[in-house]
């Protein structure tokens, strides 16, 4: 392999690591998302895009802080203090995170007077693109149930 086919080699697979990246950057990947930015800024597998780079980094840093509030929150919950504990997802779920909206549904199920908070934070779990696979799938099983009484 000569220098100019080993160069198209390496273009190409920069232009995949991009759409990789970029795929999981949609998908609610904080990673993803700030390497993004970074690749929009310096032309990484895809052109130069300053405007594209400061969205994506500012995607991350939501993610992140909310990320951050999230872990606060269990702590929160961990001794003891649900009122904190419940103020704080109800700040995180704001921001898209499918996991604090169960989190939230779960905690509304001590009482059947909550039944459309309960049945509100499942649906969000359901179109959020920030939870995972098996959140999605107990929410799923939890909307049946509540849905159903």
């Amino acid at each position: 392999m000569n220098l100019k086919e080993l160069l198209t080699k390496i273009e190409k697979l920069k232009k995949e690591l991009f759409q990789h990246c970029l795929k999981g950057a949609e998908a609610g990947d904080a990673f993803c998302m700030q390497d993004v930015a970074n690749m929009y800024s310096t032309g990484v597998g895809t052109e130069i895009n300053y405007h594209n780079s400061e969205e994506w980094d500012k995607k991350f840093q939501t993610t992140m802080n909310s990320s951050s509030e999230y872990n606060k929150a269990i702590n929160y919950r961990l001794r003891g203090d649900i009122l904190e504990y419940k103020k704080i997802l109800e700040r995180v779920v704001l921001t898209g995170d499918g996991e604090a909206a169960l989190d939230l549904a779960k905690l509304y199920m001590v009482s059947n007077k909550e039944k459309d908070n309960i049945i509100k934070y499942l649906k969000m779990v359901m179109s959020s693109r920030r939870v995972c696979e098996a959140s999605c799938e107990e929410a799923k099983e939890y909307l049946a149930i509540y849905e159903d009484k």
